[in-house]
C-alpha cells in the first residue's frame, strides 16, 4: 500500500519531465504521419523526395540515369527513363543506390551513368570522417591501421597536420554542406554496409540520431513557425512563361517559401522525368559575381584541363560487376565540358584509358555527344550548364544520343541476358 502511494505521488520535476517526453513523443508521431519534409530546406527536400520515390515500390523504368549535379540537366523526355542524378554523392554511393532501387522496384535493363570522370577514376574517393581525422584515415582502412597512423605515424611525422590544414578546412565545409546527401538517402543499416573502419564509426554515429524524425526534420519543424514559409508568390518556373530569356526574372526564381519552392521543384521533376537544371536556381546577383570572376575561374579550370591524374577504376569496376551479376547494362556518357578543356590533356587521356578499361566488360559501353565541348558562354560557373546550355544539351540528347542508346540497350540486353 505504501509503495502504491509513492507511485501515485509525482514530484513537480517528474511531472515536467513526463510532460516534456510526452510532447516530444507526440510530435515524433505527427512528423512521421505528415509530410513535414515539404517545409525542409530544398537540398534536404530533394534527397527525401528521391528516397521516398525509390521506396514507393511501384517504379518500372527501363533505364535510370545516375550522375552528379552536372547530369541533373539531362531531360529524358521518355516515360520509361528517369534521371536520378544527385549532387556531390561521391564515388561509392552508386552501387548501393542501385541495390536499394532494385530492392523495391522492377529491375531496369540499363544504368546510364552520366557522372563526371572524377566519379569514375578516383577509386573510393576521399574518406568521410570528422575533418580533424582526414590526415589519418583512408577509405576502408582497418581499426589497427588507423590506430597506427593516429599514434606512431603521427609522432614520426610532426609536420603532418600542418600540411593538411587547408584540406581539413575544405573537408569540414564539404561535410557540413553535403552530409545530408548520404544521411537522408540511406538508413543506418544501409549506411553500415557501405563503410568500414573509422568511416563506419563516424557516419553511423551521425546517422543514428536521424532515426528520430523530429531531429532529422528539425529545420522543417522550425520553418513551421517562420512567416516566410506561408508567403507564397506568383511563380511560373517550369512553364512557358519562364523560357531561358526570362529565367532571372522574379517570377521564375526560387520562392522565399520553402514549402512552395519544394512543391514547384517536385512538380517540375516529375513532369520532366527527373531533370532539374540547378543553375536555374542561382540568383541574378550571384551570377553577376561569377561573371566578374570568370577569367580567374577559367585559368583555374585550364590547370585541371591539363592535369592527368592517376586513374583508379577499381570502385567503378566493382559497380559494373555488381550490375552484370544483376543482369543490368552499364552505359557511360559525360556532360560536355567547356571549350577550353579541348586544349588540355585530361579529357582525352581519361577516355583513352577508360575505353580500354571497359573493353573487358560485356555489359559496358561508352556513348559520346556529337559535341563533346560547348562554348564557355553556356556555363554558369564553368562547371554547370546554364539554361541555354541545358537546352542545347537536351536537344542533342533527346534527338540523337538517347535513341541510339535505347536501341543498343534492347539489342545488347537480348544478346547477354535473354538467351
Amino acid at each position: 500500500m505504501e509503495f502504491l502511494v509513492k507511485m501515485l505521488f509525482t514530484s513537480p520535476f517528474k511531472k515536467l519531465l513526463i510532460s516534456f517526453i510526452s510532447v516530444i513523443f507526440f510530435v515524433e508521431i505527427l512528423v512521421r504521419i505528415f509530410p513535414i519534409y515539404y517545409f525542409d530546406k530544398p537540398e534536404k527536400f530533394l534527397i527525401t523526395y528521391i528516397k521516398n520515390k525509390v521506396e514507393s515500390g511501384n517504379l518500372s523504368y527501363k533505364m535510370i540515369i545516375l550522375g552528379d549535379s552536372r547530369s541533373m540537366s539531362l531531360k529524358p523526355n521518355i516515360p520509361y527513363v528517369f534521371n536520378f542524378s544527385l549532387p556531390a554523392m561521391g564515388t561509392r554511393y552508386y552501387k548501393f543506390f542501385v541495390k536499394k532501387y532494385i530492392k523495391y522496384n522492377l529491375k531496369p535493363k540499363a544504368i546510364l551513368f552520366a557522372g563526371s570522370p572524377t566519379l569514375v577514376h578516383s577509386g573510393k574517393g576521399s574518406p568521410l570522417v570528422d575533418s580533424k581525422l582526414i590526415p589519418y584515415v583512408n577509405p576502408d582502412m582497418t581499426l589497427k591501421e588507423y590506430l597506427y597512423k593516429r599514434s606512431i605515424y603521427r609522432i614520426m611525422n610532426l609536420r603532418f597536420n600542418e600540411i593538411f590544414n587547408a584540406e581539413q578546412i575544405n573537408q569540414e565545409f564539404m561535410w557540413e554542406f553535403f552530409s545530408h546527401r548520404f544521411l537522408f538517402l540511406f538508413s543506418t543499416f544501409e549506411i553500415s554496409e557501405i563503410y568500414r573502419g573509422p568511416e563506419w564509426f563516424f557516419i553511423v554515429s551521425q546517422s543514428i540520431p536521424l532515426n528520430f524524425k523530429t531531429f532529422k526534420h528539425r529545420d522543417a519543424i522550425l520553418n513551421l513557425f517562420n512567416l516566410e514559409t506561408y508567403r507564397f508568390v506568383d511563380n511560373h518556373y517550369g512553364t512557358e512563361l519562364c523560357p531561358c530569356s526570362r529565367i532571372l526574372e522574379k517570377q521564375c526564381q526560387t520562392s522565399p517559401s520553402n514549402f512552395q519552392d519544394n512543391w514547384i521543384m517536385q512538380q517540375y521533376i516529375e513532369k520532366n522525368q527527373g531533370n532539374y537544371n540547378i543553375s536555374d536556381r542561382i540568383p541574378k546577383q550571384k551570377l553577376l559575381e561569377w561573371e566578374a570572376r570568370k577569367p580567374e575561374v577559367i585559368e583555374q579550370q585550364r590547370g585541371i584541363a591539363n592535369f592527368i591524374p592517376e586513374f583508379d577504376f577499381s570502385t567503378n569496376q566493382e559497380f559494373i560487376h555488381y550490375l552484370h551479376q544483376n543482369q543490368i547494362l552499364y552505359i557511360y556518357i559525360t556532360i560536355p565540358f567547356p571549350d577550353y578543356f579541348q586544349e588540355g590533356h585530361y579529357i582525352k587521356s581519361f577516355f583513352k584509358e577508360y575505353e580500354s578499361f571497359l573493353n573487358q566488360f560485356p555489359n559496358a559501353r561508352i556513348f559520346k555527344f556529337r559535341e563533346e565541348y560547348y562554348s564557355r558562354d553556356l556555363y554558369s560557373d564553368q562547371v554547370h550548364l546554364n539554361c541555354y546550355g541545358a537546352e542545347k544539351l537536351n536537344f542533342e540528347f533527346q534527338n540523337f544520343l538517347l535513341p541510339e542508346i535505347l536501341k543498343y540497350v534492347d539489342q545488347r540486353y537480348k544478346e547477354l541476358y535473354e538467351k
